[in-house]
C-alpha cells in the first residue's frame, strides 16, 4: 500500500511539474525568440483567450464531474448514456461560446486600437478541445488518480513540444497555432479514452439523461465562479501587457527612423492645418 500511494504521489507530482515547467519552458522561447511589442501583444491575447477558456472550459468540467459523481453513488461504472449526452452538450457549449468570441473580436480591436487577429487561432483552440473536460471528469470519479496523471503528462508533454516547435517555425503566430493543435490533441486523447464508454450509449434524445434547467443550475454556478477566478487571477497581467505594449508602440513611433517625409494631418483640423498640410 505505502509502496503505491508513493507511486501515486510521484506520477501526480511529475505531472504538475511538466505542466509548470512546460509552461514557463513556452514563454521563454517567446521573449528569447520575439521582439519586445510582439510578445506584449501577445500577452494581452493570451489573458484575454485564457480568461474566455477557463469559463468555457470549466462549466463543462464542473457540470460533468457532478454528475459523474452523482452517478458514481449507484453504479461502479461510467453510464454511457449520460457520458455521450455530456459530450453533445459539451461540443454545443464550446462552439456557440466560441462564435460568440470570435464575433466580439473586431470590437475588441476597436476598443483596444489593437490588432487582435491572433485572438482568432486561440478562441478555436477552445472549441477544439471540447471533448477534454468530459474525459477528465470521468477519470477523476472513476479512474485512479496514478492513471489520470499519466494521461495529463502525455498529453500536456506532446502539447508543449506542438506549441515549442510552431513557436520556432511560425514565432507569435505559432503559439496560437500550437494552442489550436494541442487542443485538437487533446480532445482526439480524450474520444479515443472515451470510446469504450460509449458502447450502449444509444442514440436517445438530447437532455434524455439530465434536464435542461439541471444543466443550466450546474453550468451557471461554474461559469460564474471560474470567471471571477480567472479574470482576478488575468487582470494585472492583462494590464502589463497593455503598458509593455504602449510604451514599445511608442517608442517605436517616437524613433527618428518612424518620421515619415509626407506631412501628416490629425482629425479634428483647424483650416490653417489643412492649408499648412497641403503646402
Amino acid at each position: 500500500m505505502a509502496e503505491r500511494r508513493a507511486r501515486t504521489a510521484a506520477w501526480v507530482f511529475a505531472s504538475y511539474a511538466l505542466a509548470i515547467l512546460g509552461a514557463i519552458g513556452v514563454q521563454v522561447l517567446l521573449t528569447r525568440t520575439q521582439t519586445v511589442d510582439v510578445v506584449g501583444r501577445l500577452a494581452v491575447a493570451i489573458a484575454v483567450a485564457a480568461v474566455f477558456e477557463a469559463t468555457v472550459s470549466a462549466r463543462g468540467s464542473e457540470t460533468a464531474l457532478t454528475l459523474f459523481a452523482q452517478r458514481a453513488l449507484d453504479s461502479p461504472t461510467p453510464p454511457p448514456a449520460l457520458t455521450r449526452e455530456l459530450l453533445a452538450v459539451d461540443a454545443l457549449w464550446h462552439g456557440g461560446a466560441t462564435v460568440l468570441f470570435l464575433a466580439a473580436v473586431p470590437g475588441w480591436a476597436l476598443l483596444t486600437r489593437a490588432n487582435a487577429d491572433l485572438l482568432v487561432p486561440l478562441g478555436l483552440a477552445v472549441v477544439a478541445q471540447c471533448a477534454w473536460g468530459v474525459c477528465k471528469s470521468l477519470q477523476t470519479v472513476y479512474s485512479p488518480i496514478e492513471r489520470q496523471a499519466q494521461t495529463e503528462l502525455m498529453v500536456n508533454a506532446v502539447g508543449y513540444l506542438l506549441q515549442g516547435g510552431a513557436i520556432l517555425t511560425w514565432g507569435a503566430w505559432g503559439y496560437a497555432y500550437g494552442a489550436l493543435a494541442a487542443g485538437a490533441w487533446k480532445s482526439a486523447v480524450a474520444l479515443v479514452i472515451l470510446a469504450p464508454q460509449l458502447r450502449g450509449a444509444g442514440s436517445a434524445p438530447l437532455f434524455a439523461e439530465t434536464s435542461r434547467a439541471e444543466y443550466v443550475r450546474l453550468g451557471g454556478f461554474g461559469l460564474v465562479r471560474s470567471f471571477a477566478t480567472y479574470f482576478a487571477a488575468q487582470v494585472d497581467l492583462l494590464l502589463l501587457a497593455l503598458s509593455v505594449w504602449t510604451a514599445a508602440a511608442d517608442a517605436v513611433k517616437d524613433s527618428p527612423e518612424a518620421e515619415s517625409p509626407l506631412p501628416t494631418l490629425e482629425i479634428p483640423a483647424t483650416q490653417e492645418e489643412c492649408l499648412r498640410a497641403d503646402r
